[in-house]
């Protein structure tokens, strides 16, 4: 069942609050088209919309172009906890190109798909419960959010 879907292109820096918060079995669909010369960009699943101070992020999913690796962390009383970093000859993001990430809340980690494959899991490592909002910030255009 789709809770919520926004179809536009969304200015970036984008932060909004997740409809019905987060829960086991929900899914939250980002698609987006990288830019032509891209660095990096990053999609955060927040435990609210503060900047100052910041608020904890759960889930920080960061794919970084000139490292060609996939950077996850979570932020904490405005600490970072030790990053886990995936690295590989397949990285699967390309200037222009346009994908569809897909996060899926489990009991004990999210699952996260590329346009309909599996990509990778990151442990839950704050409660999912206090995930509240969706940020996407960085060198890619957002087309779609959905809420399932």
């Amino acid at each position: 069942m789709r809770l919520c879907c926004y179809r536009r292109s969304l200015p970036l820096p984008y932060l909004d609050t997740i409809p019905g918060g987060m829960r086991q079995g929900k899914n939250i669909v980002v698609k987006v088209t990288i830019k032509p010369n891209p660095t990096s960009f990053q999609i955060n699943l927040q435990c609210g919309m503060c900047n100052n101070p910041r608020s904890d992020i759960a889930f920080h999913f960061n794919p970084r172009f000139n490292e060609q690796a996939i950077s996850m962390n979570t932020l904490r009383d405005t600490k970072w906890d030790a990053t886990d970093q995936r690295h590989g000859t397949n990285f699967p993001f390309h200037p222009n190109g346009a994908y569809e990430i897909m996060f899926q809340c489990e009991q004990h980690q999210f699952k996260v798909a590329l346009n309909g494959s599996h990509l990778l899991d990151f442990k839950h490592r704050l409660p999912f419960q206090n995930i509240s909002a969706l940020a996407v910030d960085g060198d890619c255009v957002v087309t779609e959010i959905n809420y399932q």
